[in-house]
């Protein structure tokens, strides 16, 4: 896997997007993932996500994401650094937009996650903005089984997780409102049951 080709997919997301007509896209690996997350930063203002542990935006995701493309020269920048930057300036940039809110739904939660961010700097800020937030829910809940992961944007794009080991998924584009108001039903039973999370100073 390269950058041009991550490049390319990118630009095949848009593509899609940019013409009003519901398609998607399937992705198998972590470096689909981080560039669909991306693109969901880029083109909208709302995402609710629903997700194990947050590994998209932590630094021990890109190190597997370079293990599992190594470098051809010593010289050469490794992938999932490139990667991690690209998702930094994305995230950057989503904080500063007007109305834009970042709600993370985690399946299950450690301290240790705040500790491994990508940019504590700026998830910092979204939080004091009221820009970011997060929710976990209780260990013990009954929902959560069988529940997959997904996300979904205020612009219609969702991106449910087939495979949570391999982070096989499908992106969908300008999903049809019928199709859209099952994840949203979907997403307000997780979060009536959810419970905040302090974000440490």
């Amino acid at each position: 896997m390269t950058i041009q080709e991550l490049d390319t997919y990118y630009e095949s997301l848009y593509k899609k997007f940019k013409s009003g007509n519901p398609d998607f896209e399937l992705n198998h690996d972590r470096a689909h993932n981080t560039t669909i997350e991306r693109f969901m930063l880029d083109n909208s203002l709302v995402i609710n996500m629903y997700c194990g542990e947050m590994s998209v935006f932590r630094n021990n995701f890109y190190e597997y994401i370079n293990k599992d493309n190594p470098s051809k020269s010593e010289e050469s920048e490794k992938l999932g650094d490139i990667l991690k930057k690209k998702l930094i300036e994305s995230l950057e940039r989503f904080i500063k937009k007007q109305d834009t809110q970042l709600c993370i739904f985690l399946e299950k939660f450690d301290e240790s996650y705040f500790r491994d961010l990508i940019d504590r700097d700026i998830f910092t800020n979204g939080v004091h903005l009221g820009k970011i937030k997060f929710f976990k829910l209780d260990d013990e809940l009954l929902l959560k089984k069988g529940l997959s992961h997904v996300s979904y944007t205020d612009s219609n794009i969702v991106r449910m997780e087939k495979n949570q080991s391999t982070h096989e998924a499908t992106c969908a584009i300008n999903t049809p409102m019928e199709i859209m108001d099952i994840w949203i039903n979907s997403f307000n039973s997780i979060r009536s049951v959810a419970q905040p999370i302090s974000y440490p100073n």
